[in-house]
């Protein structure tokens, strides 16, 4: 099946009419400053334009596409810090603004973020897809059944992928498998708080590596009793339809 977003930088068709129902939503976010190299790569004017070219897109201003993808679909954009606000601002996205108490972490808990913002977006919908910054659509409309068939599986649904070194290491086996963040979809906001708690509890331990993919694989593995399988993710429905990752994806 064709994917419907990814992180990887491709050619994105043209922008598609769609009315999102009233009790859903997507979200994407973008944090940070100039003090960070990540940043200014992410958000540069030149790599920006660079990257509105090669997509081709006049829908998608200077190539924050995830931004531009929920602009178009009525959907949420949020903003931590002035220089970020700014470059949305200056990308025509009309951002919501955040406030970056963050900022008492190392750069390694930045994706604390990522969970604020779903937090924030439950107490407004029932249903709420996570899209990175940087993710593009695949197909040319939104799948007709893209909503009913999320809100049929579980209640947080992220791609697994499969990373060279080991990350869940409180498993027996399987370690280098786990979620992906860039398409998160998530319909209970307990969750939610379990993934921050526990991010929580790893940096007080000392984690230098803290992200939000490690926090859900130990959640889900709670959830679950332990991990199984990726057979068994995917047919228990913690796996998305439609998406594909940037790399790492696995065939299950």
């Amino acid at each position: 099946m064709q994917g419907f977003l990814t992180t990887t930088r491709r050619r994105t068709p043209a922008a598609p009419q769609y009315q999102l129902p009233a009790s859903c939503t997507f979200i994407t976010a973008l944090w940070g400053n100039s003090s960070s190299k990540r940043w200014r790569d992410k958000t540069s004017k030149e790599v920006r334009q660079q990257r509105a070219r090669a997509i081709h897109e006049s829908g998608i201003r200077h190539g924050l596409t995830g931004a531009a993808l929920c602009q178009r679909l009525n959907s949420i954009v949020y903003g931590f810090g002035d220089e970020s606000l700014q470059v949305l601002r200056d990308c025509g996205v009309n951002p919501v603004e955040m406030t970056d108490d963050a900022d008492a972490y190392t750069p390694a808990m930045q994706f604390c973020r990522k969970m604020t913002c779903l937090r924030h977006a439950l107490d407004l919908y029932d249903h709420v897809v996570w899209l990175d910054i940087d993710s593009i659509m695949l197909t040319d409309k939104m799948p007709a059944d893209f909503w009913p068939r999320l809100i049929a599986g579980a209640p947080l649904q992220a791609k697994i992928r499969q990373y060279k070194r080991r990350k869940c290491l409180w498993r027996t086996t399987q370690p280098r498998i786990l979620q992906g963040g860039a398409f998160i979809y998530c319909r209970d906001v307990g969750i939610v708080e379990s993934v921050m708690q526990r991010m929580d509890a790893e940096y007080a331990s000392g984690e230098t590596a803290v992200d939000d993919e490690k926090a859900m694989a130990w959640v889900v593995d709670e959830l679950n009793g332990g991990w199984v399988s990726p057979a068994a993710y995917r047919d228990a429905g913690w796996d998305p339809p439609w998406v594909h990752n940037s790399g790492g994806d696995l065939a299950v």
